[in-house]
């Protein structure tokens, strides 16, 4: 009796670690395969690589063996797009950042070497140098992304990839340094199959007041816009690079309803048309000039309730029908009506990250 309880014991220890090991094998796997799946990027499709303070995009200056990858404007041209090819999901994302404009190359670390302001070119396929030619995309809580050359892993803290300087010039290196969170160490990541998806501007306010909810409404006219309940006198920021299309500092019979303002077209065009932007209703603007190229976070006016404002301020009460409206459309419209929601955007296409109230 008691030999044959010793035998029932070792058979359910056998059984209990069977399922054990079962389990563990199963986890793994299950978990093996979501991890798989929630992929942030999706693989082989082709995208954008935009710097988050440049606004420039990255671009491979050739199509041979060696050739530099720098920052430049928007073209929209082959060297400025790349296939994200997975490669394996061992612990991380990693992919394979191959241009456009020739297949056969992938983006490398020059030398394998993980040196602070080590450059980053376009070399051949080479499973020796395989952690060199590999790349780690880990999204920050702003909804950009640090880009981590595999090789870099080892070191405390990890280089990422970044625009040497930081420059805003065309032709600025693509480097890597040790990773500190600063602004030209972020990227956005664009599809090109959307010219405007996930663009991840900033708020045109400062971070403070980035994250405020957000009225989107159609206002009795038949297009997109923002309206943000910011303090009267607030400061707004051009959200990305671009030139200056108009400025209202007096207002005319023609831009009456629209108080002072800027309209600016954005460096990047939408099939062909440029992306153009309208803030409205301001205080004052800066002192800007039709022509003029402004950057990421250039300051273009102060937020006030010039123009047709509802409620109208008054002498009692100043500060009434205060806010910033913002639209963006694609036919380079910028008077009052013209605009419709065939050519105007929905916010969340280029505000991915921000807060809004539809009414």
């Amino acid at each position: 009796m008691q030999y044959t309880m010793k035998r029932k014991e070792i058979k359910n220890i056998i059984a209990i670690v069977l399922c054990i090991i079962t389990a563990i094998w199963g986890i793994h796997y299950l978990s093996a395969e979501i991890y798989a799946d929630s992929s942030p990027i999706a693989s082989n499709n082709t995208y954008y690589i935009r710097n988050y303070f440049t606004g420039k995009y990255m671009t491979v200056d050739g199509s041979s063996v060696n050739s530099n990858v720098c920052q430049r404007t928007f073209t929209g041209n082959s060297n400025q797009q790349f296939k994200l090819s997975f490669v394996s999901a061992v612990g991380a994302y990693y992919y394979n950042i191959i241009p456009m404009n020739n297949t056969s190359l992938v983006l490398d670390l020059e030398n394998n070497s993980t040196a602070n302001g080590a450059n980053i070119k376009v070399f051949n396929p080479n499973p020796s140098y395989a952690s060199a030619q590999q790349f780690k995309f880990v999204q920050n809580d702003d909804g950009t992304y640090r880009i981590i050359p595999k090789r870099c892993e080892q070191s405390s803290p990890n280089e990422a990839l970044e625009v040497a300087g930081p420059s805003t010039a065309d032709g600025a290196n693509i480097q890597i340094w040790d990773y500190k969170d600063i602004v030209n160490q972020k990227w956005i990541i664009e599809s090109t199959t959307d010219s405007y998806a996930n663009m991840c501007w900033d708020l045109p306010f400062s971070k403070t007041i980035a994250n405020s909810t957000i009225a989107v409404t159609t206002g009795g006219h038949p297009y997109y816009d923002l309206d943000f309940d910011v303090a009267y006198g607030s400061a707004i920021y051009c959200p990305a690079p671009a030139t200056v299309k108009s400025v209202g500092s007096v207002i005319t019979a023609q831009t009456k309803s629209m108080g002072k303002y800027v309209i600016v077209d954005f460096d990047r065009s939408y099939n062909g048309k440029p992306l153009t932007a309208r803030f409205l209703h301001m205080k004052d603007t800066a002192n800007l000039s039709e022509g003029d190229h402004i950057s990421s976070f250039a300051y273009i006016g102060f937020v006030g309730n010039t123009g047709d404002v509802i409620p109208p301020p008054t002498e009692s009460k100043p500060y009434n029908g205060t806010h910033l409206h913002m639209d963006v459309n694609t036919e380079g419209q910028i008077w009052g009506n013209y605009l419709n929601t065939n050519n105007t955007i929905p916010p969340e296409k280029f505000f991915p990250n921000a807060k809004f109230r539809w009414f």
